[in-house]
């Protein structure tokens, strides 16, 4: 007769297993593409600030630039 407690508690070790292994990567992938959004806007915000420190003239030829490839 084999012993069933061996197999169930496999099975549930092997479950727990999945089940941490999704709770630690699920908020981790959260965390992760949060702060990749983050950093792409704020890399945006960068742009427009070095736009606005630079001289006219460069200003305007740069916005033009950025308007022609945003289309």
């Amino acid at each position: 007769m084999s012993n069933p407690k061996i197999e169930h508690s496999m099975n549930v070790r092997n479950l727990r297993m999945r089940y941490t292994i999704m709770m630690v990567s699920i908020p981790l992938f959260a965390v992760t593409s949060f702060v990749l959004f983050k950093r792409v806007v704020k890399g945006e915000e960068r742009k427009k600030n070095e736009l606005n420190s630079k001289d006219p003239l460069i200003k305007l030829t740069e916005e033009i630039n950025l308007e022609k490839s945003n289309k």
